[in-house]
């Protein structure tokens, strides 16, 4: 497939995404005035077999296993005969693998490090969980920091925002809606103080909606929910390498070097309509 005038789906794409003509984007609670506002697990208002490419990274893993299945089916309705599904999730297989490795090798805190890679956002109750305490811990630890930054790579760093067609996006929230996420933040707390602690200890969450993983996939788990969704073929991909010619990965998935810019955790998968 070439790029020429198609048309391509971004689904739950944050605060990445494409700003061009031939993309467009989806999240559930978008942060710019360019990302449409969906709910990404009901049918979208697209006719079917619409889009050449779907793209969709770290998101899956917020979907429930019991309603996975429906949102495979949902996206390759959307595609056209032949078009791709590109996922972009992080990969179990590797994480266990990580960690029974360095467990053997006796790095211990590295190993603890996976593990909240592979918990934390299953768990957490505080936005962030302790992947920030991870990293004020590896300012102090040059070795450990290279190391999370090879697993998890670039995704929470800093990145240079771009307007031009075809690049990556990255924008913040507005002032406003900063601004309205403390005064509701406020208000949350003040609630929580008159209920028992030992209700808001074990019931209540403070994480961000769409925080926190539901499930942690790996290539196998996908590719068989993949198949019963219909999809021809699945398979595994690299951050540069893509069955849709001129794929853009370095507005998505790798930086100006090519360098995989969600981290070696991060799976890609492709499933042909």
């Amino acid at each position: 497939m070439q790029i020429g005038k198609k048309q391509f789906l971004n689904v739950g794409c944050g605060d990445i995404f494409i700003d061009s003509p031939e993309w467009i984007n989806i999240d559930w609670a978008p942060k710019n005035r360019k990302i449409i506002k969906a709910n990404l697990l009901q049918p979208l208002k697209f006719p079917s077999q619409s889009f050449d490419l779907i793209y969709t990274s770290h998101f899956v893993e917020h979907i429930s296993r019991d309603k996975l299945n429906a949102f495979l089916t949902e996206m390759k309705r959307l595609l056209k005969d032949g078009g791709i599904l590109r996922i972009a999730a992080p990969d179990f297989e590797y994480l266990t693998r990580k960690y029974i490795n360095l467990i053997d090798s006796s790095e211990y805190e590295k190993s603890q490090f996976i593990t909240a890679q592979i918990l934390d956002q299953c768990v957490r109750k505080r936005s962030g969980g302790s992947i920030p305490d991870w990293y004020s811990r590896a300012s102090k630890n040059p070795e450990l920091l290279k190391f999370i930054k090879e697993v998890n790579g670039h995704r929470f760093n800093p990145r240079v925002i771009s307007v031009n067609s075809g690049t990556l996006l990255l924008e913040k929230m507005l002032d406003f809606r900063k601004v309205f996420g403390k005064l509701r933040k406020i208000y949350i707390e003040s609630v929580l103080k008159l209920l028992p602690d030992s209700f808001v200890e074990t019931q209540v969450s403070l994480t961000e909606p769409g925080e926190n993983h539901a499930w942690v996939y790996d290539f196998f788990y996908l590719r068989n929910n993949l198949q019963e969704a219909g999809f021809s073929s699945v398979m595994k991909m690299s951050a540069s390498t893509s069955n849709l010619i001129d794929f853009p990965y370095k507005s998505l998935d790798t930086d100006s070097l090519e360098i995989p810019i969600k981290g070696k955790e991060t799976m890609f998968i492709e499933a042909i309509r």
